[in-house]
């Protein structure tokens, strides 16, 4: 009965460090899911090409800075400056221009 109370114990306190570094904006690698697990953020080049893939035409880099990169691209005929961040290899802002 001990060892089932213990493991309990340890597995709501488990539970609470995860639920806690969401907070601070960490996440384990574990969470992450699938996709690249590497650790390595997007070069300016791979940030062009995801934007090209998520349907933006004659995608033009705007600013190249670590972490967020934005580019300059065309969707069915309306620019957008498109942002990317490039650590969790998404895009996480459009604006239209």
């Amino acid at each position: 009965m001990r060892v089932l109370a213990a493991v309990s114990v340890l597995a709501a306190m488990a539970s609470a460090a995860v639920a806690s570094s969401y907070v601070f904006g960490i996440i384990p690698k574990s969470l992450l899911g699938p996709g690249d697990t590497s650790g390595r953020n997007l070069s300016c080049e791979q940030g062009r090409d995801l934007v090209r893939a998520k349907g933006y035409s004659s995608a033009r880099v705007l600013d190249c800075r670590p972490r967020f990169y934005m580019y300059l691209a065309d969707r069915q005929g309306h620019d957008y400056i498109v942002t990317v961040d490039s650590q969790w290899r998404r895009i996480v802002g459009q604006t239209k221009e």
